[in-house]
């Protein structure tokens, strides 16, 4: 509990009082009434999880007050000075004071690693980034440009502990750059898009431990295993910087499917079997709700900038901020965590906690043994249970333009929906 002040006096009481040179895209002359570093965050913390609707002047006059917000057009002006590099900065920060805190199972810090598809505004600086649209056939591409998020989610705090931007699809080779992040006590889960020769030989050189579930077509040895009736384990030996290493492949059966699913992992031998590698992998959905989060609960995509610049300090700004909710709602519960053995737990309205501190950090000299009280009570009040795997349905595509392709898909056309 003493922890839960901490991280909110040194992301914003320990900001210097004055921005800093490298803070700046150039060298300009600034107006004699700026932002402050604080005031700059808290307003971008109030931008961020409002809507376009609200915009600048909404979050101007929660942070100053009515009487004396800055004009919108002040705010925007001084967005396009200040790098992103600052928020960044604050962000990395954050979490690293975090990384001795993280909860463990069994003594694994537990990583899922996930690709996300950002639609960005079509302006000249995104499109001179590199940014277009995604391809829609061979002569077309969709009008509005994308950015590929690399998302690295921490799944017992529900944190991200690091993500990368790009404009092409790069999952294999961002996750690559997070595997030396890695703690060495440290799990790391992957979806079929990551398996790999060079994931398992990265993890190795690491010496962290993964667990990837397998296409039928990784490899020749996977494709063979995937036809194998009476075999449910194989191993496969790669070369790396340690020598010859071990990569193990089990086979479960999908309890909703009846489908053949297989998993690549290095873990050691007493945690090699299907009950505890299925209920791991189960927490590799807390990757996906963290995006439904970005996109729903705080509405990433509706940006309030139009310059490359400014939408990196809006998703740093953005995680920044889930970051700090979800770090406090740890502490504040008694820093207990999903224990992925039990089918069902228990989970707290995340919009309601995020609505409240948001509004907490912009009052007037917040005092923060207020909020460890208000974080248990709301906790208390909205936490609901749920219930792994209680949502598990096919993928419904409703247009064919799509870019999703067309096998494991149910069309919604081609349900029976006639009344007998």
């Amino acid at each position: 509990m003493e922890h839960l002040p901490r991280y909110l006096s040194n992301t914003l009481e320990a900001l210097p009082e004055k921005f800093q040179p490298e803070d700046f895209l150039e060298d300009v002359q600034r107006r004699k009434r700026h932002f402050t570093p604080r005031s700059m965050l808290l307003t971008l913390i109030q931008l961020v999880s409002s809507t376009n609707k609200e915009g600048y002047d909404h979050a101007l006059t929660k942070v100053f007050g009515v009487l004396n917000a800055p004009r919108k057009g002040a705010l925007s002006w001084f967005r396009k000075q200040i790098t992103y590099k600052f928020f960044e900065r604050i962000f990395t920060q954050t979490i690293t004071n975090f990384d001795r805190h993280r909860p463990t199972f069994n003594g694994l810090i537990l990583y899922a690693v996930d690709g996300w598809q950002l639609t960005l505004p079509r302006e000249k600086d995104i499109v001179d980034a590199g940014y277009t649209g995604r391809a829609l056939g061979k002569y077309r591409e969709s009008y509005m440009p994308k950015g590929f998020m690399t998302h690295c989610y921490e799944v017992l705090s529900e944190t991200t502990k690091t993500f990368s931007m790009n404009h092409s699809q790069t999952e294999l080779a961002d996750a690559l750059t997070f595997i030396d992040k890695f703690e060495a006590n440290s799990l790391t889960l992957y979806d079929r898009a990551y398996f790999s020769r060079s994931l398992c030989v990265a993890h190795f050189n690491a010496g962290n431990y993964f667990i990837a579930r397998c296409r039928s077509n990784a490899n020749k040895q996977v494709s063979e295993f995937f036809s194998e009736t009476n075999e449910d384990v194989t191993s496969m030996y790669y070369q790396t910087d340690k020598g010859k290493k071990k990569v193990w492949f089990l086979k479960l059966i999908n309890p909703k499917t009846g489908e053949f699913v297989i998993f690549a992992t290095n873990l050691p031998r007493s945690w090699r079997n299907k009950k505890t590698l299925d209920q791991l992998y189960q927490l590799r959905w807390g990757a996906e709700t963290s995006f439904y989060e970005l996109s729903e609960t705080v509405k990433i995509q509706q940006w309030h900038s139009k310059s490359y610049n400014g939408i990196l300090q809006e998703l740093y700004t953005t995680l920044l901020v889930i970051n700090l909710v979800k770090i406090l709602s740890f502490f504040a519960r008694g820093q207990k965590h999903i224990d992925p053995k039990i089918s069902t737990y228990r989970k707290a309205n995340f919009k309601l906690l995020l609505n409240h501190f948001v509004d907490f950090v912009t009052t007037s000299q917040p005092k923060l043994v207020n909020l460890i009280y208000e974080f248990q009570l709301l906790i208390k009040r909205s936490t609901e249970k749920r219930k792994r795997r209680s949502r598990g349905h096919p993928r419904e595509i409703r247009s064919p333009a799509s870019p999703y392709p067309h096998n494991n898909t149910e069309w919604v056309w081609d349900k029976d929906y006639s009344l007998n």
